[in-house]
């Protein structure tokens, strides 16, 4: 379907939804940034990443909420204002979801603690909203004879116009998609990690829950009987708190930051 062929009960249709929706996680956001500020127990760095994230969101919800209030004049104030918002802070949310992805890498593969994920924010914070924010400044100033303004008519709203459509792709939805297929990769990886070792675990149990020890040797052997049971019972024990110790490591500590 062309953007043409949609009617403006349609159009006013696809407004309302998007707004309803936009206002409801308008709201969640707000209650996102209020219990993190009111509350020390969500000062964790998988909850902070979530902090930083709920602004950009928060102004997406602003950008969307204005729906098509500004199409009829795509070379207004508003208009710009509300396509810089979605080009900038849209795509944010992907890369906020990647930045905790690469937090469970680092602290999964390379034992980060709570205190060298936080120095990780600044560069989060950079690359999160210091890129995009580029990106949808420089879009202001572009315009050619040709094909206009770049920030102009979205049909749902202000945004790259149909005449530079091949931005939205390039500085958009192709990077979205490549965060997003990167955020599937590290999860998958460090979800296979966590289940060898679980099943690793699990098979040590058993196999020391179904131990038997050996009779004990005849009566004029049995100093050389109680060194060999010594042999027997104390090295396994000895090497399943080392096991315990490395998977609760990586499974139970290095997770304590969620």
């Amino acid at each position: 379907m062309e953007a043409s062929d949609i009617t403006k009960s349609q159009l006013d249709a696809f407004s309302a939804i998007e707004r309803a929706c936009s206002a409801i996680s308008l709201v969640g956001c707000v209650f996102v940034i209020f219990t993190f500020s009111v509350s020390k127990a969500f000062h964790k760095p998988i909850n902070r990443l979530v902090f930083y994230a709920s602004f950009g969101n928060m102004m997406t919800n602003v950008a969307t909420l204005m729906a098509r209030t500004y199409i009829g004049d795509t070379h207004s104030a508003g208009c710009q204002f509300q396509a810089f918002l979605i080009q900038m802070f849209m795509p944010a949310d992907a890369f906020w979801t990647l930045a905790m992805a690469v937090n469970v890498y680092l602290t999964f593969y390379y034992k980060f603690d709570a205190q060298r994920l936080r120095k990780m924010e600044i560069p989060y914070l950079v690359c999160c909203y210091g890129i995009p924010f580029i990106v949808a400044l420089v879009f202001i100033f572009i315009s050619t004879p040709e094909k206009g303004r770049m920030y102009g008519n979205a049909t749902l709203w202000c945004w790259v116009s149909t005449p530079w459509d091949i931005f939205r792709i390039a500085t958009f939805y192709g990077p979205v998609w490549i965060v997003i297929l990167i955020t599937f990769f590290i999860y998958i990886r460090a979800g296979r990690e966590i289940y060898k070792k679980h099943r690793q675990l699990r098979n040590f149990a058993y196999h020391s829950s179904h131990h038997e020890p050996e009779p004990k040797a005849q009566a004029n052997n049995e100093a050389f009987s109680s060194v060999k049971t010594t042999e027997v019972f104390h090295e396994p024990r000895h090497k399943g708190i080392e096991f315990w110790s490395l998977f609760s490591y990586h499974i139970i500590d290095q997770a304590a930051w969620w």
